[in-house]
C-alpha cells in the first residue's frame, strides 16, 4: 500500500470542519458479541480514517467529546483501528465481509454499560478481548483524550488524564500484542475515529453526536494533524 495521508470518510461520516461524527440509532461495528437480533458481522459506524502499512504506524493522539454525553447503553465513540482483509480492502455497512474476510479491529474510547460511562478497549480478531475502566460520574460529556503508540511491537493504549492544574498524566490501560505483528494476510491498517449507537433496547430518538477536537497520526514519515 502506498502512503496516503488523506482523511477518508466511511459510512457517510462528514469531512466538514470542525470534525463531527453523527451515529444514527441501530449503528454498530461487530464480529461477535453485538445485538443478538442483528447479524454477527456488521460494519456500520461512521468513520473518519487514514490508511497505511501496519509496519509504518508509530503513534496517534485523539481528543473528542460526545455532545450532550453518551445517553444510551452501548453508545460508543473514540478510536477505530482496522485491519482489512485484502479481499475486502474497503469494508463498509453494505460490505461488512464474512467470517474470513470481515475486518479485524480495535475500538478505544468511551462506552456506556448499564447506564455508566467507561473508558473501554475492545479488540476483535475473531476472538473478543474487552477491558473497561469506570469514568467519574457526571463526566460522560467531558472531553476525553487517548494516545496509542507502537511499543516493543505491541499496540499500547494510554488514557490521558488532565489535572486541575492542566498537567497531563498518561495512564497505560491496555497492551495488545497481535495488532502490529507481521501479518502477510492483513498487512495494512486504518487509524480512524468512529461513533456508534447500537440502541439494543429501542430507546434512542436521535443520533449520537461526537466532536473531534484533536486527531493526529504519526507514521514513519512524520505526523499529520487532522483536527
Amino acid at each position: 500500500m502506498a502512503h496516503d495521508k488523506a482523511l477518508v470518510s466511511v459510512n457517510g461520516a462528514s469531512l466538514s470542519k470542525p470534525l463531527t461524527l453523527s451515529a444514527q440509532p441501530k449503528t454498530d461495528t461487530s464480529r461477535k458479541g453485538g445485538d443478538p437480533k442483528k447479524p454477527a458481522i456488521r460494519f456500520e459506524s461512521p468513520i473518519l480514517r487514514v490508511a497505511h502499512p501496519t509496519s509504518s504506524f508509530r503513534r496517534t493522539r485523539l481528543t473528542f467529546k460526545p455532545v450532550g454525553g453518551t445517553q444510551h447503553n452501548y453508545d460508543q465513540a473514540g478510536y477505530m483501528f482496522v485491519w482489512p482483509h485484502p479481499d475486502l480492502p474497503n469494508p463498509d455497512a453494505e460490505h461488512p465481509g464474512t467470517t474470513e474476510t470481515g475486518p479485524f479491529y480495535v475500538k478505544v474510547g468511551i462506552e456506556v454499560i448499564s447506564g455508566t460511562p467507561f473508558a473501554t478497549c475492545l479488540a476483535n480478531n475473531g476472538q473478543l478481548d474487552f477491558s473497561a475502566i469506570p469514568l467519574a460520574p457526571g463526566t460522560e460529556g467531558d472531553e476525553i483524550t487517548y494516545e496509542v503508540m507502537r511499543y516493543n511491537g505491541s499496540l499500547l493504549v494510554l488514557l490521558v488524564r488532565k489535572g486541575d492544574d492542566g498537567q497531563e498524566t498518561p495512564i497505560p490501560v491496555r497492551m495488545i500484542d497481535w495488532c502490529l505483528q507481521e501479518n502477510t494476510e492483513r498487512p495494512n491498517m486504518w487509524v480512524g475515529v468512529h461513533a456508534c449507537r447500537p440502541d439494543w433496547n429501542d430507546e434512542a430518538s436521535g443520533p449520537l453526536e461526537v466532536q473531534i477536537t484533536h486527531f493526529e497520526v504519526e507514521d514513519e514519515h512524520g505526523a499529520t494533524q487532522y483536527a
